[in-house]
C-alpha cells in the first residue's frame, strides 16, 4: 500500500516559499520535511531545513552557496512534537531567520 505524503508551500512573501511535507499514520507523523527558501542576490537557496532523512529527526542551517550546509543538529523525540516545533519556528521566525542567513 503506498502512502501519498501530504505537501503544501507557504508564501509569507513573492521572495520566500517555505515547504511542508509530511507522511501521517495513524495519527504518528512518520516523516517530513520543512524547508525555509527564498530569493537571494545569489538566487533561491535554501536558508533552513528540517527533516527526518538518513533515518532521524535533524536540523540543517546552509551559508550563501547553493549547496554549502554549515551546520546539522540531531534532533530526539517524538516526530508529531518535533514536526510541529519546526513548522511554528520558521512560520513565525523566517523573517529572522533570513536576516541572520543574510548578514552571517
Amino acid at each position: 500500500m503506498s502512502i501519498n505524503p501530504t505537501k503544501y508551500t507557504l508564501r509569507p512573501t513573492e521572495d520566500d516559499r517555505i515547504f511542508i511535507k509530511f507522511i501521517n499514520k495513524k495519527n504518528k507523523i512518520t516523516s517530513f520535511v520543512i524547508q525555509y527558501y527564498s530569493k537571494t542576490p545569489k538566487g533561491w537557496r535554501t536558508i533552513k531545513r528540517f527533516d527526518t532523512a538518513h533515518g532521524y529527526a535533524h536540523e540543517e542551517f546552509y551559508g550563501h552557496s547553493k549547496t554549502k550546509k554549515i551546520k546539522t543538529i540531531a534532533l530526539k523525540g517524538n516526530y508529531n512534537y518535533i514536526f510541529t516545533q519546526a513548522q511554528r519556528q520558521i512560520t513565525q521566525n523566517w523573517k529572522k531567520i533570513k536576516d541572520n542567513y543574510m548578514f552571517q
